[in-house]
């Protein structure tokens, strides 16, 4: 018996989870609660270093920390496509986009990591871009598989 194709290939990385809600939260309580636990403590000196000084470093590191991960992680998305649509998901909301809407994808090798655009002609809840971390075999896969739906729109 042939075995059927899957309507929707999942492109984006397994890690997509990872990176859009543990890195972020777990950033966010821990040096939080260091930020928080400096602010809260009376302390003059920490380690021959002035109390203020430490209270004022800490809080920028924290704010140009979390600037960067609002910049960047907090970005991805979780991205399917299938012949017909391309799904995009934050995991709270999901939104379905036909390819026809599809303006252009853009790859960009970063070190490790192949990141994605996905840019649309009229934008939908996620605005006019869906950005996401491809997983190396699935999305290789998945231009060998649909050749055509790439073709003109890999840019």
């Amino acid at each position: 018996m042939p075995q059927r194709k899957p309507a929707m290939t999942q492109v984006s990385s397994n890690l997509t989870l990872f990176y859009r809600l543990f890195i972020p939260v777990f950033f966010v309580v821990f040096l939080g609660a260091l930020v928080a636990f400096l602010w809260v403590n009376p302390a003059e000196y920490y380690a021959n270093a002035r109390g203020s000084t430490v209270r004022y470093v800490a809080t920028g590191l924290f704010a140009g920390l979390l600037l960067v991960i609002a910049l960047t992680v907090w970005r991805l998305r979780r991205v399917e496509m299938s012949r017909e649509w391309v799904y995009v998901t934050d995991y709270f909301r999901q939104a379905r986009y036909p390819w026809t809407n599809v303006a252009r994808v853009v790859e960009m090798p970063l070190g490790l990591f192949r990141v994605v655009d996905v840019h649309f002609h009229e934008p939908g809840s996620f605005g006019s871009r869906a950005r996401f971390v491809a997983s190396g075999s699935r999305w290789r896969l998945f231009k060998d598989e649909f050749p055509d739906k790439l073709a003109d729109k890999l840019g």
